[in-house]
């Protein structure tokens, strides 16, 4: 099963990422949000997943071009493509985007955008400062394995009997030395841990295990699409940087 998270309107990197599944015969996966914001291709990213076969839930960028409320939570860029993406895709995309669950589950995992912990499923994050509490709180509700997306920081933090909670960035990782995971797949349309590639992971639910994966892709026709719509130069240079 592929898990993808944070697309952020980024064709050819979701493109990408599409051609390399179909190859290898892996056809049913989970998108952890976000398919708009930050990108200026917001309209064919959402074509190409409602005619998937992959469970898509909402992120915050989704529920802000859908509810057009964004006040708070969105650096001044964020703001400037949430507003751009409301005015540039069809009232159709904002209600498919409006459709989409907050979460989704199975016997042993949990999918959300943003954390386990919050309410909204889509706001809050997985990040150093709240990893242990969020570990907590999969142990409290006895679910193993949680997917995230919302931090584009590709890796696992894991709980173990013994050890110290800690993150993880080995490219395969075998869950059943966990008793608890929180997974981040990265982002496939803007990377944060310094690698421009888009990224994304696979989870082998018979061996139990998750593969993390980079690839390259024509980055430079998603940074040209950027500058024939007049994005903030600062959005083109996070892609070429992977922060």
């Amino acid at each position: 099963m592929a898990i993808l998270a944070d697309v952020h309107a980024n064709l050819p990197a979701l493109d990408t990422i599409m051609s390399y599944l179909a190859k290898h015969d892996i056809q049913n996966g989970i998108v952890l949000g976000d398919i708009v914001g930050y990108g200026p291709h917001p309209a064919e990213c959402i074509g190409r997943l409602a005619n998937s076969n992959f469970t898509i839930i909402k992120g915050n960028h989704d529920n802000a071009v859908v509810t057009g409320i964004f006040s708070r939570g969105f650096s001044k860029m964020g703001k400037w493509v949430i507003e751009w993406t409301i005015k540039n895709i069809a009232s159709s995309d904002k209600k498919w985007l409006g459709k989409l669950p907050d979460y989704s589950s199975a016997d042993t995992w949990l999918a959300v955008h943003g954390s386990p912990m919050d309410p909204t499923h889509f706001n809050g994050y997985v990040y150093e400062m709240t990893y242990k509490r969020n570990l907590d709180n999969l142990e409290q509700r006895k679910i193993p394995l949680c997917f995230h997306g919302h931090t584009h920081i590709m890796g696992m933090y894991g709980r173990r009997h013994g050890v110290d909670d800690s993150f993880y960035t080995d490219e395969t990782i075998l869950l059943n030395e966990y008793e608890y995971s929180l997974v981040c797949p990265g982002a496939v349309g803007q990377a944060r841990n310094g690698n421009p590639q888009c990224q994304f992971a696979i989870y082998d639910n018979l061996e139990n295990k998750i593969s993390f994966i980079s690839l390259d892709y024509d980055m430079e026709k998603t940074i040209n699409d950027m500058r024939k719509f007049g994005f903030p130069e600062s959005l083109q240079e996070r892609l070429t940087e992977g922060r």
